[in-house]
């Protein structure tokens, strides 16, 4: 069986940090990021995250990521799931997106996600591990100066941002 949510490797590089947002108009949180191909990180946080593609490349350069999820139960364990898998046995994500980034480029805009549960008699105050992978793929162009993601937490009505 297996395990669904283990962070592999040593950490990765260091990623330029996030602008800093403007006085009063916070309504993120930092979690942190994941940056290269074949990298996954996994993140506790609330239902809702929001994950900011990022790249130094001169010009428009593609890539594509996948962000899974899972709920802890009471006693704050993953709750087991059913998930379908792919022709390699693998689990297949909750979502898969592609993004397009670069210097000079707008490419896409900040991609939120939410974590759909079917009751939340059955979740601990809505706590949620989330795993955003960038998985191996081969580069668009010989230029790309490599690919990040910055992984906010969202916070829920009526919570407040740390």
């Amino acid at each position: 069986m297996q395990e669904p949510f283990v962070n592999p490797g040593p950490p990765a590089p260091p990623v330029p940090p996030p602008p800093e947002p403007a006085a009063g108009r916070e309504s993120k949180q930092w979690l942190g990021a994941v940056s290269g191909p074949g990298t996954s990180r996994t993140f506790d946080a609330g239902p809702k995250i929001l994950i900011e593609p990022y790249s130094h490349t001169l010009g428009a350069d593609f890539f594509y990521y996948t962000v899974d999820y899972h709920f802890y139960d009471r006693q704050g364990e993953i709750i087991p799931e059913l998930r379908e898998l792919d022709r390699l046995g693998r689990t297949i994500p909750k979502f898969k997106r592609r993004a397009v980034t670069g210097l000079g480029f707008n490419g896409v805009s900040n991609k939120p996600f939410e974590a759909l549960s079917v009751s939340k008699s059955h979740y601990l105050s809505d706590r949620v591990q989330w795993r955003v992978t960038i998985p191996l793929q081969a580069p668009i162009h010989q230029n790309s100066a490599g690919w990040y993601l910055r992984v906010y937490g969202v916070p829920t009505p009526g919570q407040r941002v740390k």
